[in-house]
């Protein structure tokens, strides 16, 4: 073996890093143990916890830069250890998770050994060194040596921030190995180390790059990695769950892993602070509904930039739902004079709740939800809402245990109005300023209690008129961006206006509005 270089069990082909080796060992059905690297260069971080190995030879080579602190040891080396030491005081000392078993001096000590190597593609892998008589197992950590460009684009120029998000995952399968090696929860695995992410470095924001694999398909399980990613975007439910019943939740699901399975683990620890299971799975659909353009402020610190759910129409709805954690999004996007209804009739008990929702930023209607699992009940007024959608969630004490769905009905209720008492013209244009090169147009939110025809007009700061158009608009509020006044800003004659201020008007028969808006060049 060429000194420094360190030969994965397994192979990959993919544009986006491997995050963890261990789906992929798994998958590919390769050995989770494996010779240590040979590695002869050491660092023991300051706490006691860690030794990184690491060459300034070879593919594994590490950056040699040593100046911060210039001591001899490679910067790149003592960071890893940092982080390290970070992640230990957050999930053991803080959290109270167990601490890595001793290797029995495998690494020359007994403190837990990192190996920074060349991985090619993949982030890092943990790989077991001995499995002991109760079902745990000592372990070792690799990390890709670099994070070079041609492997993880996304990184250039954050190289150590994909080394600490590294660090706070790898970390965490060497703690899971100390409840339990079986490897039949590999997605609670997966999910809960890059909750470890997040947790220990929560500005780097890795994960938001696997969401939408997640949020694409929330109608399988939480188990199920198809496709490729999905398991680590189902770090989202740890997240809800040390969100809301604090981080200690993860940790006292994991004591329990070893003798109930994760899903059996779940069920206790919900069980033991009161919370039905479907209930649970329903809130944690209610908290990925609400992101986007819809983020609220009691959902998850980074809703705003998360993707939203797949929506289906009501003719897709499902016969059976996954019992290991899967919701359904349905979208009733009918239009309707008065209010709504749905029900879903019959089946195994599930969380069913239909929402009328708007987006962030709008305070004049609240969102409503009602819960409709056999019960027949209705939203009023729908029109005052951008999205009117129904979620069904279930979550299982065991995996296998689906849920059987009966009929999912709705219709109009034409008698359950609420009126709007007049126009509300007078709602801020985004975005303020408009770049130039970045904003493709300007939205103009408003709201009428009619069916109207509405004037928009602009003029510069020295009151020229440069545009002006009329347009047919429909009751109801016009808030969100594919439903407000869009106007790239040109003037008549389709040229680019001038940086500057400008002055606009919204007029109805009944109301008007002046507002300003600024224009800048990029």
């Amino acid at each position: 073996m060429k000194k420094g270089l360190f030969i994965l069990l397994f192979t990959v082909s993919v544009t986006l890093g491997i995050k963890c080796g261990l789906v992929e060992a798994i998958r590919t059905k390769s050995s989770l143990f494996a010779p240590r690297p040979g590695l002869t260069d050491y660092f023991d971080s300051e706490d006691g916890h860690f030794r990184v190995w690491f060459t300034l030879e070879g593919d594994s080579a590490i950056d040699p830069t040593d100046t911060n602190p210039a001591d001899g040891i490679p910067d790149w080396a003592q960071r890893a250890a940092e982080y390290l030491e970070r992640a230990w005081a957050c999930l053991v000392d803080t959290i109270g998770a167990k601490e890595p078993l001793p290797d029995f001096g495998a690494g020359g000590s007994d403190r837990v050994d990192l190996y920074l190597v060349e991985l090619s593609g993949v982030y890092g892998m943990t790989y077991m060194d001995s499995l002991l008589p109760d079902g745990s197992a000592t372990a070792y950590m690799v990390i890709e040596n670099d994070f070079e460009a041609s492997d993880f684009p996304e990184y250039i120029g954050r190289e150590e921030e994909a080394l600490a998000v590294t660090c706070a995952h790898e970390f965490f399968h060497t703690i899971h190995y100390s409840y339990s090696a079986n490897l039949s929860w590999v997605w609670w695995m997966e999910a809960t180390a890059v909750w470890s992410e997040e947790r220990n470095f929560p500005s780097v924001n890795d994960y938001l790059n696997y969401l939408h694999y997640f949020q694409d398909h929330p109608d399988v399980g939480l188990n199920d990695d198809s496709p490729t990613y999905r398991i680590y975007g189902a770090c989202l439910f740890p997240i809800y769950l040390s969100e809301n019943y604090g981080d200690t939740a993860i940790i006292d699901i994991w004591e329990r892993v070893p003798v109930f399975t994760e899903y059996g683990a779940i069920y206790r620890w919900a069980d033991s602070v009161g919370v039905a299971l479907d209930d649970l799975y329903g809130d944690f659909a209610r908290w990925n509904l609400f992101v986007g353009d819809y983020h609220r402020d009691f959902g998850y610190p980074d809703a705003d930039s998360m993707p939203e759910p797949a929506f289906i129409m009501p003719s897709e709805f499902p016969e059976i739902l996954d019992g290991g954690g899967a919701a359904v999004y349905i979208d009733l996007a009918d239009s309707y004079t008065g209010g709504a209804w749905a029900t879903v009739e019959g089946g195994d008990s599930v969380s069913a709740v239909l929402y009328g929702i708007v987006p962030h930023g709008r305070t004049d209607t609240p969102d409503t939800s009602v819960d409709i699992f056999n019960i027949n009940d209705t939203i009023p007024g729908v029109w005052r809402y951008d999205k009117l959608i129904a979620v069904v969630a279930n979550l299982s004490s065991y995996y296998g245990w689906d849920a059987d769905l009966g009929d999912f009905l709705y219709g109009p209720a034409p008698s359950a109005t609420v009126e709007l008492l007049g126009d509300v013209l007078d709602e801020p244009p985004y975005p303020n300023p408009y770049v130039r090169g970045e904003s493709g147009s300007i939205r103009f939110p408003y709201a009428v209690k009619e069916d109207t025809r509405m004037l928009f007009a602009v003029w510069t700061s020295a009151g020229e008129l440069v545009y002006q158009e009329e347009f047919e608009t429909v009751k109801g509020f016009h808030y969100s961006p594919s439903g407000s006044f869009s106007w790239e800003p040109l003037n008549e004659a389709g040229e680019q206006l001038a940086a500057g201020i400008y002055i606009y008007r919204l007029a109805t028969e009944n109301n008007s509005h002046k507002g300003k808006f600024a224009i800048i060049n990029k």
